[in-house]
């Protein structure tokens, strides 16, 4: 399957003009299809309403069009209906598409707990492309955030034998993620010695990291996660506590702006692969005029995923059993995979800042 995949995608950057086709400016349509296979998909997402999703779901929708447009045409019809931001109005759309026979749900933004109220037997599986945590069995996470990026460099400082290991995480944090970083280092081979919070008031951060001094000058690397400058002020504070750290690690949550930072120099960063993604990245500004987002990345992925098992193998390809593959996929976002539990697992490319840009230091090619 990795194989099938990946042509499907290798043949998609020769693909000409997908712009003419993507109806760019037509008005939101509360239901329209796209493609003309027998394969049916569904893509729910709030594209209308009040909701602040509706351009992260424009992104996604433009996404998932381009793929059909490039890679599924003849092979998936792909169903797409606006939930508005309602719960309610989800449920009976992924009703609907159930009762119409559609072998996969795609969808976003809070939409997947809505169909997990749906009552079927038949339910097809569903891949959620906002979210990096599964919320139930037969449905699968394909996002990725700034936890399971930072744990991609957690790997790398193991590797090393950096593996004594104090994580800085902003206070607003949910413990659910706390957890799933505590775990994650665990599971990549790392000693966590702490996990401190930073408060969200840039002039606090030094007095509340001073108040963790322990943990600093037990660990070898330190693992900054959180936005804005925050991971500036972290960095500055924790240089004078830990005269042992050698080894810093970022997330994708960091601005671009921050790797100008002297103190940030040199820290490591896992994010998924730049050169492939550039590369979908000029066909989607051809074809939307707008740069390609994450968003927009991982809905392409789904659509082709979608596609290359109907592809290799018709409509029943597509099930619980074949996304939980071992063997993985490969798309724009790189090559990838989903554990028993639904969460992606991605062969990330590091990157370490020098002189204020990522320089790529090992790709994340490798198959699984």
């Amino acid at each position: 399957m990795v194989s099938a995949f990946c042509t499907l995608l290798l043949a998609a950057c020769q693909s000409a003009g997908p712009g003419e086709v993507l109806g760019i400016g037509a008005p939101i349509s509360e239901k329209e299809t796209v493609g003309s296979g027998s394969v049916s998909v569904t893509l729910l997402l709030p594209r209308s309403g009040s909701s602040t999703a509706v351009e992260s779901a424009r992104d996604m929708y433009d996404g998932a069009r381009l793929a059909v447009t490039e890679l599924g045409g003849g092979s998936v019809k792909l169903t797409v209906m606006d939930t508005k931001g309602s719960a309610d109005l989800a449920r009976q759309q992924a009703e609907e598409a159930v009762a119409s026979g559609t072998k996969l749900i795609l969808t976003g933004h809070g939409a997947s707990a809505a169909i997990a109220r749906v009552s079927s037997t038949d339910q097809p599986p569903v891949i959620d492309l906002s979210s990096a945590q599964a919320d139930r069995k037969g449905t699968f996470a394909l996002a990725s955030d700034e936890i399971s990026s930072a744990l991609g460099g957690v790997r790398a400082a193991v590797a090393a034998k950096q593996d004594k290991i104090v994580a800085v995480v902003p206070e607003d944090m949910s413990s659910l993620d706390k957890d799933r970083l505590s775990r994650g280092i665990r599971k990549e081979g790392g000693v966590l010695i702490g996990q401190v919070t930073y408060p969200a008031a840039e002039n606090a951060i030094a007095a509340v990291l001073a108040g963790k001094r322990s943990a600093f000058e037990k660990a070898t690397t330190l693992v900054i996660l959180g936005s804005g400058r925050a991971p500036i002020a972290v960095a500055n504070a924790a240089a004078v506590l830990g005269d042992k750290i050698t080894t810093l690690v970022g997330s994708s949550g960091w601005a671009r702006e921050l790797f100008t930072a002297p103190v940030l120099n040199g820290a490591l960063i896992a994010m998924v692969d730049q050169r492939s993604l550039a590369e979908l990245g000029d066909r989607y500004k051809a074809a939307t005029g707008r740069t390609l987002s994450l968003d927009a990345a991982f809905a392409y992925d789904a659509v082709a995923l979608a596609t290359g098992l109907v592809r290799s193998g018709g409509g029943e390809a597509i099930s619980v059993n074949t996304l939980r593959s071992k063997a993985g996929f490969r798309g724009a976002t790189g090559v990838f995979r989903f554990d028993d539990a639904g969460t992606v697992e991605r062969r990330y490319s590091l990157y370490r800042i020098e002189g204020g840009k990522p320089v790529l230091l090992a790709d994340g090619e490798n198959a699984f």
